[in-house]
């Protein structure tokens, strides 16, 4: 069997179309035709089509303790993850299954009815960046919710990392080196965001853009609130709780970037 049967095996198992997987890894319709014809294709659109149907790309002598997705298991074991990594993969999980409709899917495998959405996160931490197949690593911030001056995506705030799925960022157009992963404290977002809630912020998108979450360094500290413009078109911050009342935009508050995903993603 060539490596080329494996790929149009993987594709058959998937469940979805040879154009819907050359998209979503490539950007154009041809890789998985070109497969199929038994044509040279590049190194680098192979691995982006096993990244992008769950196979491993890999050239090189026997490694041991690979685990699945490419990624070396015993870190979990060299590094423990901290509590609020099991708190992200328990939520995840309930994501997860209420996108599969309630069913009990574990949490390594995508429900066929989620084929479209690939999950973000494969929930591997660590104290430092690695390099894997498939993930890139996105830093970790331990930021508390006050004073406003220990507000900052820093080395004095950074906690260790996070692995993400390359093809996930690359699909939402997202460079994990400009990327940061924080932690939401207080309820105003809800039900959106919860207390304790973890996102993904983009920190290149930096311009305020109406009905968009942000990340804002402001005098009371952190906060992570809906952009919005009152009927003056004067900018304000927007909660999601019906109760609460908008709020002017706070003088010298500084965008630390948009929210991309906290369990789900947003555009």
């Amino acid at each position: 069997m060539t490596h080329y049967d494996v790929i149009l095996a993987a594709l058959s198992r998937s469940g979805r179309s040879a154009r819907e997987v050359s998209l979503a890894a490539v950007g154009h319709e041809s890789a998985i035709r070109s497969i199929k014809r038994g044509m040279d294709v590049r190194a680098s659109t192979l691995q982006r089509v096993c990244e992008e149907l769950g196979l491993e790309f890999y050239v090189g002598p026997p490694r041991t303790g690979a685990g699945s997705g490419g990624y070396d298991s015993a870190i979990r074991e060299r590094e423990p993850a901290p509590a609020w990594v099991a708190e992200l993969r328990d939520d995840l999980r309930g994501e997860i299954r209420r996108l599969a409709g309630d069913e009990p899917v574990p949490f390594s495998d995508v429900p066929a009815s989620m084929a479209g959405a690939p999950v973000a996160a494969d929930l591997v931490w660590s104290q430092e960046p690695r390099e894997m197949s498939g993930v890139c690593f996105v830093d970790c911030y331990e930021v508390p919710p006050a004073p406003a001056g220990r507000a900052r995506l820093d080395d004095t705030t950074r906690a260790g990392c996070l692995a993400f799925r390359r093809s996930w960022l690359d699909l939402h157009r997202l460079d994990a080196d400009r990327c940061a992963v924080v932690h939401v404290y207080g309820d105003s977002m809800a039900p959106t965001l919860t207390d304790g809630a973890t996102i993904l912020v983009n920190r290149t998108q930096r311009r305020r853009r109406s009905g968009c979450l942000f990340a804002i360094r402001t005098a009371e500290g952190l906060l992570v609130n809906r952009v919005g413009k009152d009927a003056a078109g004067r900018w304000q911050l927007v909660a999601d709780r019906p109760e609460a009342a908008p709020r002017p935009w706070p003088d010298g508050a500084e965008i630390l970037g948009q929210v991309r995903w906290g369990t789900r993603t947003w555009s």
